[in-house]
């Protein structure tokens, strides 16, 4: 049933996670780093569904994957404007002077100007393609579609330059990395990651986790999930020097060298999600358990912090790691601690 009740998480994407870890372990929560910007009389009034940010150098921009739009906060933390976008809005980047949008519920990406006008709009695939990344290399775009199994690489005009098909289960491609040469791919229906030449092709391919069959009887639900495994890893991060892996099936981080080999694999709690860098540290959502975990560049760990209900995305702005809360529509801020 746990098997099960991963799976919808990943899948429907605002379905409730019934599955809280209650006990802590050994990371223990500190919510004195943690200032709250929604929940008793301070909720947010940007959108439902608050999933995942972009920083434009000014301002903060945040998709709302419940209610289609996007929103606009400057650096004080304050909620600036809202504009719409699309169905169902997931990825979002800044590149090339301008902010692009991934809408999984019409499988489009729209490239917005920094005053909130949609200047043009690109479709990727089919009705069923899905996307769930997007990264701009410096030249061009990348675009991840889970349900699709594919990866596309578009101009930033919109020209297709190739679509590649990609192994694993649905949905698989999930999160996209750039090492300065080279685009990784983390698949949440695989157990490998993906490195990839500008051409597409795959020049690495590396098993970070170990597949695990899900039977029938664990895999009871609708019949649209029937044959999908969402054990493999949702994020994927190039620090600098190494690449960063979750694995929110098992609630495990990995490390790796560019040349795919690991270096270190460690245990946090709640099924972590998403990666984000600030100066010195590492910062991780973690899912199920309401917090945010922040580690040394090296894996130790320096805390974990409470956030609001279902952190999903996170960004490091002006000193403040900022948190969206998916499953409860708010934004935390935290400020983290020194080692």
């Amino acid at each position: 049933m746990k098997i099960f009740l991963i799976l919808v998480v990943f899948l429907s994407l605002i379905t409730a996670c019934q599955f809280r870890n209650t006990n802590i372990g050994k990371n223990q929560l500190d919510p004195h780093h943690t200032e709250f910007y929604g929940g008793d009389g301070f909720k947010s009034e940007s959108g439902k569904g608050p999933r995942d940010f972009a920083h434009d150098g000014n301002n903060v921009w945040l998709t709302h994957f419940a209610e289609n739009s996007v929103s606009v906060w400057n650096s004080d933390r304050r909620l600036i404007a809202t504009h719409p976008v699309g169905n169902n809005p997931r990825p979002i980047i800044f590149g090339k002077n301008y902010i692009w949008v991934g809408n999984t519920g019409e499988n489009s990406v729209v490239k917005v100007d920094l005053q909130g006008s949609i200047v043009d709009r690109f479709f990727i695939g089919g009705s069923s393609t899905e996307i769930s990344d997007i990264l701009f290399d410096g030249v061009d775009i990348w675009i991840a579609a889970s349900w699709g199994n594919s990866l596309t690489k578009i101009t930033t005009d919109g020209e297709i330059i190739f679509t590649k098909s990609v192994p694993g289960f649905h949905p698989s491609p999930w999160a996209l990395a750039f090492d300065g040469e080279y685009v990784w791919l983390a698949c949440i229906g695989s157990e490998n990651i993906y490195k990839f030449n500008e051409s597409g092709d795959i020049v690495g391919d590396f098993q970070v986790i170990e597949h695990k069959e899900i039977t029938q009887d664990e895999l009871s639900g609708p019949a649209s999930i029937q044959g999908a495994w969402a054990g493999g890893p949702s994020d994927i991060l190039f620090d600098g020097k190494k690449i960063w892996v979750t694995v929110p099936a098992d609630n495990t981080v990995i490390l790796l060298t560019l040349s795919g080999e690991e270096i270190d694999r460690f245990q946090v709690i709640g099924m972590p999600m998403n990666l984000t860098l600030d100066d010195d540290s590492i910062w991780i959502t973690q899912f199920s358990n309401d917090s945010v975990y922040q580690g040394t560049l090296f894996g130790k760990e320096i805390g974990t912090y409470k956030t609001g209900d279902g952190p999903y995305g996170l960004s490091v702005v002006n000193g403040k790691t900022w948190v969206a809360n998916f499953q409860e529509n708010t934004v935390s801020f935290i400020t983290g601690s020194q080692e």
